[in-house]
């Protein structure tokens, strides 16, 4: 089950890289959020679910901000016209800078933080397996133990 997630993971991370060097390469994201919500629905363990839903967040804050960015640049575009010293043109140039400024900020926070989300999220999920799996191992010589 934990290499379930480990490539799960791992394919977040090859997305994320090919979605920068080929755009329509990021269409696999629908197909990783299909597939890591089919996997979280049907997993039982909490740590698991966790990692998973962390996942799922992640691909979530990285479509809804690109999507946001896109949109900002789209209204940007609609001020490019008239020149800077036309008689509405400054005020239509300062729209473009402030829309295009702001799909830049979007487009940039999208990038970086569910990057860090899922960097984060793949160390918890590995402390707490190691954790559990040395409890669970505690407990066995406690049998073990006891038995004798």
């Amino acid at each position: 089950m934990l290499a379930l997630v480990r490539y799960s993971y791992l394919a977040a991370a090859v997305i994320y890289l090919l979605s920068w060097i080929w755009w329509p390469a990021a269409t696999l994201w629908l197909v990783l959020l299909s597939w890591a919500g089919g996997c979280w629905h049907r997993v039982t363990s909490p740590v698991f679910k966790q990692g998973y839903l962390n996942l799922l967040q992640s691909i979530g804050i990285y479509l809804g901000l690109h999507l946001a960015a896109l949109a900002s640049f789209m209204v940007a575009s609609r001020f490019n016209y008239g020149g800077l010293f036309s008689t509405t043109g400054a005020e239509e140039f300062g729209y473009l800078l402030g829309f295009g400024f702001l799909g830049a900020v979007l487009l940039i926070i999208g990038t970086l933080w569910p990057l860090i989300r899922l960097v984060k999220g793949y160390r918890v999920l590995m402390v707490i397996y190691k954790g559990s799996c040395e409890d669970s191992r505690e407990g066995n010589e406690v049998n073990n133990s006891e038995a004798l």
